[in-house]
């Protein structure tokens, strides 16, 4: 399996950032062996949630030493010679995750069990690819068909980052996403179509357009603090065409809204603090229909349709044309950005983001779990967002911020 850097830096950095102790002689009374002439005594007892990861590492025990592991539910009677995977309610597990403590994992030998558990679900496929690669496969531990395994071994990580879609980008592709719901901008009688949003990191600025088929359509910016999610203010009515998308500069405190439509080569700045019109109907050079900033690179990434996107500068001067590879089919959205990536978001009978690189490179497609609407993407930091347009029977406009799981599978 190629490993990730999450994985790769945690597992380079253990003996640095976590605790680990192995004790004994090279006497067998030191060690506990697990398989034998490819057989084992062992069984892997898991906890409620995590079967799928008990039947991975018995694959992994499998294809390692020739053993076939049976596995088994926490709620089955114990035996003395066990694998204890996640909270499986036994004493040697909590004993061990009371030793974690409030966030990561823990690989350790009790007695005549080898407990492995994990805080979160993350946290547990972080200790058995660790327990893969530096232990399963290792000829210090493995010889082939006979497996043993020191009965004086303890390692604790509580350093882990935190999962981020950034992070899984960077380095595995083993992972899925979810989403959690942060709140409901409902907009009024009048401005309730969800249009683009975006942050300051503090504060979330929603565009809710009228639903008016003349030409100069309108928008009112309503403003949330992100968290707790709560209505702070809104600006009066303003001109911004059929206002596609929005985004922050920190430059200047300004959101930059790109009109799109018929009017694609027009922005209009708003003050971010009071709401209202600094530069209304700024022409650019090139069309935008979806946009935003990314404050460590002083750019913008600036796209129309889904066939290509623009890097510029903070002044709206052009550094580079990029050709999307991606052909997606859905309807394409507004645009999003961190430092290492660009999220385009998709819309059709299912919701998708296109991520490229900042160097135009098509890196994947991911999949989200909803199907309302997308509209926008953002991020604070590693954290990433989405706001969605619920559509004419709710109204407004919805955030949720996207999060990502990764899952233990044995390569």
């Amino acid at each position: 399996m190629k490993m990730n850097s999450i994985i790769a830096t945690t597992l380079l950095t253990l003996s640095l950032l976590s605790c680990e102790k192995t004790g004994g002689s090279e006497s067998g009374d030191a060690y506990m062996t697990i398989v034998s002439g490819g057989k084992s005594e062992f069984v892997i007892v898991y906890s409620d949630d995590a079967k799928a990861e008990a039947a991975q590492l018995s694959t992994a025990f499998l294809k390692q030493t020739g053993a076939s592991i049976q596995t088994k539910a926490s709620s089955s009677g114990t035996q003395a010679k066990e694998i204890l995977l996640g909270d499986t309610g036994r004493d040697e597990s909590n004993a061990v995750l009371a030793e974690i403590g409030s966030y990561g994992y823990a690989i350790k030998t009790v007695e005549n069990k080898l407990v492995i558990a994990g805080t979160d679900s993350y946290c547990l496929a972080m200790a058995l690819y660790d327990f893969q690669d530096n232990i399963l496969k290792r000829k210090t531990y493995n010889t082939g068909s006979e497996f043993k395994f020191t009965k004086a071994y303890s390692k604790i990580n509580k350093n882990l980052d935190k999962l981020s879609v950034k992070g899984c980008l960077d380095d595995t592709k083993n992972f899925t996403l979810d989403t959690d719901f942060i709140g409901h901008a409902q907009g009024d009688a009048t401005y309730w179509v969800g249009q683009g949003a975006c942050t300051d990191g503090e504060y979330v600025y929603f565009s809710l357009r009228t639903v008016s088929t003349a030409a100069q359509q309108r928008v009112v910016v309503y403003k949330y603090r992100l968290s707790p999610f709560e209505y702070v203010s809104k600006s009066e009515p303003i001109d911004c065409g059929h206002a596609n998308d929005i985004t922050y500069c920190d430059a200047n405190n300004t959101l930059v809204h790109a009109h799109g439509s018929s009017e694609s080569k027009i922005l209009t700045i708003i003050d971010a603090k009071t709401l209202t019109v600094k530069t209304q109907s700024k022409s650019i050079s090139f069309n935008c229909g979806a946009i935003s900033y990314n404050t460590n690179k002083g750019k913008y990434v600036i796209s129309s349709g889904k066939e290509a996107f623009r890097i510029a500068d903070s002044a709206f001067n052009e550094l580079g044309l990029y050709y999307r590879s991606d052909a997606s089919t859905k309807t394409a959205q507004g645009n999003g950005n961190d430092d290492g990536y660009i999220y385009f978001p998709m819309s059709g009978t299912t919701t998708d983001i296109e991520v490229y690189d900042w160097n135009g490179s098509y890196v994947k497609r991911l999949e989200l779990p909803i199907s309302h609407e997308v509209e926008s993407v953002f991020s604070v930091g590693e954290r990433l967002f989405a706001a969605f347009f619920p559509g004419t029977s709710v109204k407004g406009a919805y955030l949720y911020e996207i999060i990502p799981s990764i899952t233990y599978k044995y390569e």
